[in-house]
């Protein structure tokens, strides 16, 4: 309201009052339109955005001391206020390459990219949903959490596909010291500048000393194409890890590597598990690097074909020794595994360097009823050191050490006919199902060929 009347010839009010308001970090005006209503002695001002204004935000008007009366005076400066909207509780936020930062991030009103200052407002519950389509950026998470039975989820939206990218060649998503975290549906790949191959893609770190210790995150169903790295997990500072899972991803890899683990050591009582991924072309399929401990890694394929001449340098399990800091803790290879039900195809390569090996008895790794289409004694070689024992099935598939621990697990790598089970047989019949009848009998499976196969089943016969 003002004393005198004016009016808005020449642009005199929409000129001279302004309405704004902060995103991101950048100032941005709001759109609208000025109303003029003479009252008693002066002139009352309304303003009319054209977009909603956003819900917890502050704006600023500013009225420019050019702003005139109909008198023909002037304000001696110029006047400035803040007004704030009310905050509006949303856990559901939505992505699209069509959006706009500005807009609330409803369905209807998505925002373009992951901001900082999105990040900030995530609280236990909320999720990110990213719309179909490419986005070029990186996101990070330093301390955000959600709680056990209420992660922040990032993911794609009813299955459509949502491809991430980033000219940052470390990280797409990064997560320090953050807990209860959910990436999911999401498909990770290199950008068109990066020539068909690009760094990391999620990377989960433990950096600072006072940190607090990454734990609850789970990595699922997403796809890792030409990834160097589909998911790095560090402990740069001894933090140590709780519970975390990597499960049901794709990660078809042109030559680099797919889950890499640095000192990653999960605390007593809890596990890291690693399960039903498929890991195609990766040259190191596991990379451990240090001493990790507490990981279980089972029902994984490792899909790809091995040759030892050409082969070289192409590993399912790589692990070497090594150590961040060698006050806190001593040079050592990772220990404490299990490798359980996976498909290996090509073979371990382990560290002797210093005497130390993954399959020492020392380190208390077990593997256990996997498969190998590996033959003869590659299934395992070694490096820095020389040569070391050729295991054979049995010795390598031998799960007694983890066991004899009070573990829950399956023993000597031996089927149900207490034999030994290799590349290219059926599993037991507590590892399948057997197809049953509505009465629950075994189905007669020579019901199942095709009349040509039958046919020549008696042709055969006949002769």
């Amino acid at each position: 309201m003002l004393s005198e009347k004016t009016n808005d010839d020449n642009g005199n009010i929409a000129g001279n009052i302004e309405i704004s308001t902060v995103v991101d970090g950048i100032a941005m005006a709001v759109p609208g339109s000025f109303g003029a209503a003479d009252e008693g002695t002066g002139t009352k001002i309304t303003f009319t955005p054209s977009v909603p204004l956003n819900y917890d935000s502050t704006y600023t008007v500013k009225i420019k001391k050019d702003l005139m009366s109909e008198n023909g005076n002037y304000l001696p400066a110029d006047v400035s206020w803040n007004f704030g909207t009310e905050a509006f509780i949303m856990n559901e936020y939505f992505i699209s390459p069509n959006g706009s930062d500005a807009n609330l991030g409803t369905i209807d009103s998505p925002k373009k990219n992951v901001s900082t200052g999105l990040i900030a407002k995530l609280k236990a519950g909320d999720t990110v949903y990213f719309r179909e389509g490419a986005y070029n950026g990186i996101i990070v998470l330093q301390s955000i959490s959600g709680t056990a039975d209420k992660p922040i989820t990032f993911k794609s939206y009813q299955n459509e596909k949502a491809v991430l990218t980033s000219d940052h060649a470390d990280y797409i998503i990064y997560l320090g010291h953050s807990q209860h975290i959910r990436i999911e549906g999401l498909t990770f790949a290199p950008n068109a500048s990066q020539n068909g191959s690009r760094g990391v893609a999620v990377r989960i770190d433990n950096h600072s000393a006072g940190g607090k210790q990454s734990s609850g995150i789970v990595v699922t169903g997403n796809r890792f194409e030409n990834c160097g790295t589909a998911v790095a997990t560090r402990d740069l500072a001894n933090v140590g890890y709780g519970d975390f899972e990597f499960s049901n991803n794709t990660v078809y890899s042109n030559d680099s590597w797919g889950f890499y683990f640095q000192e990653v050591r999960v605390k007593a009582g809890s596990y890291g598990k690693i399960f039903n991924n498929v890991i195609y072309g990766a040259s190191r399929s596991l990379n451990l690097w240090g001493k990790s401990a507490n990981l279980l890694f089972y029902n994984n394929t490792f899909a790809d074909s091995y040759d030892p001449v050409g082969g070289s340098g192409r590993f399912d399990i790589y692990p070497v020794q090594g150590t961040y800091d060698a006050v806190a803790n001593p040079i050592n290879i990772s220990k404490d595994l299990v490798f359980k039900n996976n498909i290996f195809t090509k073979p371990i390569r382990t560290q002797l360097e210093g005497g130390k090996a993954i399959i020492d008895a020392s380190q208390n790794v077990a593997f256990d009823h996997n498969v190998y289409s590996i033959a003869g004694t590659s299934r395992v070689t070694f490096n820095y050191g020389g040569e070391g024992p050729n295991l054979t099935l049995p010795e390598l598939q031998s799960g007694t050490a983890w066991a004899n621990q009070g573990r829950p697990l399956e023993t000597g790598g031996k089927d149900g006919r207490g034999q030994i089970r290799r590349y290219g047989e059926r599993r037991p019949d507590h590892l399948r199902h057997e197809p049953r009848d509505r009465s629950g009998r075994r189905r007669d499976r020579t019901r199942r060929r095709s009349a040509g196969d039958r046919y020549k089943r008696q042709t055969a016969d006949a002769k």
